[in-house]
């Protein structure tokens, strides 16, 4: 019996998309690829391409209402989008595709070995997660402060494993529900995208319906690099624990490249100063990028980065929409969130002057994924002192506690989701 493997991207990430793909070939027989695609074709790509993957129009094919559709591709940035229809994907191949076992993968992840093991679990569980970290150390050397992971989640959905059944079927339903309007990564809400909402399943499915594996060849990632070891033999990649204290020698399985320049990964140029043992890994992802042609589609435009006049939609715009969509106002008559028409959106924004007026383009940095450059950091540094020199100000004529007092509800009122007061509440 077969078994389908699948991804959720932009077009930007069509190259790392077939990359994956190709992977999973070279190691896996009996295998279905499928690329959803959370994006529309455009003049510089206007038919997803045809090779070995199956391509899926998400807006076309996914049982979302496309009312829904917008309002998500709207309100959600490039990130919280792919997201969110993850649960839809999955009931697609499930349903209509009728496949009894189902991985999805993120496009930034590359696989090294069969992937059998993980099949060969779904005989017994019906999910299985991996968790960020697997050690328990007194004093933790992890290059993220462990809270980060009280934070983002303790498991990472970058890889999901699920076996048809009534339970995961169900479980479907309920992510699906919570990722319609909770998709956001927002600290404030305690959200990371449909990551966090995993902390759940422990709860849900009992210990014969879930597999928390700790087995280390899989999902290996900078989040657990201090703790996991590469060694080579006879062409073959290992993981060993890199802490000295379980002595087990483990087959890497895949390894998820999160957070590294793809260019500098296909070019050569990608290190990680303090784990050289790693470096290794590069050499055949790197290869896989250049043949998956990534070069080609990485600068194309994300559609719903911007109005349909090309202006660039902010994430203030974003989530003033959702606090919109909550609060059931109805002063705009338009539905589609993107047009740029009288009684749009866009004409409240534009006057109450809440656009940035900045056109996309076709180059540059356009694809819509995040990314920080030394000048931001620069800019940021700037601002900050800016806001210290106010508070230190304002301390001054408050006094300390009128000054915690008013840090304190400042906090609360200047989120983005309180500014719905901007676009004007009347009918």
């Amino acid at each position: 019996m077969r078994h389908a493997i699948f991804t959720v991207i932009t077009k930007s990430y069509i190259g790392l998309a077939k990359a994956l793909g190709n992977s999973i070939r070279k190691h896996n027989s009996n295998i279905d690829f499928y690329i959803f695609i959370a994006d529309e074709p455009d003049a510089n790509l206007p038919e997803f391409p045809t090779d070995e993957n199956i391509y899926i129009n998400s807006r076309q094919s996914l049982d979302i209402d496309d009312d829904l559709w917008l309002q998500m591709a709207f309100k959600y940035n490039l990130v919280e989008f792919c997201t969110c229809i993850k649960p839809a994907c999955f009931k697609y191949l499930f349903k209509k595709e009728l496949y009894e076992k189902v991985i999805f993968f993120d496009p930034d992840i590359f696989v090294y070995r069969s992937l059998d093991s993980i099949f060969h679990s779904l005989d017994e569980y019906q999910v299985v997660l991996t968790p960020h970290v697997l050690s328990m150390q007194e004093k933790s050397t992890s290059d993220n402060p462990l809270y980060t992971f009280l934070k983002y989640g303790i498991y990472n959905l970058g890889f999901l494993a699920l076996r048809k059944s009534a339970k995961t079927e169900l479980f479907l339903t309920w992510w699906h529900e919570r990722l319609k309007d909770e998709c956001f990564f927002d600290d404030k809400f305690g959200l990371l995208t449909d990551q966090k909402w995993i902390i759940f399943l422990p709860g849900f499915l009992s210990a014969s319906e879930l597999l928390i594996s700790r087995d280390r060849g899989l999902n290996l990632a900078p989040w657990n690099f201090f703790e996991r070891k590469v060694e080579q033999s006879d062409g073959v990649f290992y993981v060993v624990d890199r802490l000295g204290v379980e002595q087990t020698k483990t087959p890497l399985v895949f390894v998820h490249f999160s957070s590294f320049s793809y260019r500098d990964v296909a070019n050569g140029t990608a290190s990680l100063p303090g784990y050289l043992d790693l470096g290794a890994l590069f050499e055949p992802y790197g290869h896989g990028l250049k043949q998956a042609d990534i070069e080609k589609y990485i600068q194309l435009k994300y559609t719903y980065k911007v109005f349909d006049n090309d202006i660039i939609i902010s994430d203030l715009n974003r989530r003033i929409y959702r606090a919109y969509l909550e609060q059931g106002k109805n002063f705009i008559r338009e539905k589609n969130p993107f047009v740029t028409s009288e009684n749009s959106l866009y004409k409240r924004f534009e006057a109450k002057k809440l656009l940035t007026m900045e056109k996309a383009g076709n180059s540059g940095n356009s694809s819509g994924h995040p990314h920080r450059n030394r000048q931001e950091v620069t800019g940021s540094s700037k601002q900050l002192k800016a806001m210290n020199l106010l508070s230190r100000t304002l301390l001054r004529f408050l006094g300390p506690q009128k000054y915690a007092t008013v840090i304190t509800n400042l906090g609360k009122y200047f989120t983005y989701e309180k500014q719905l007061h901007l676009l004007g509440e009347e009918e």
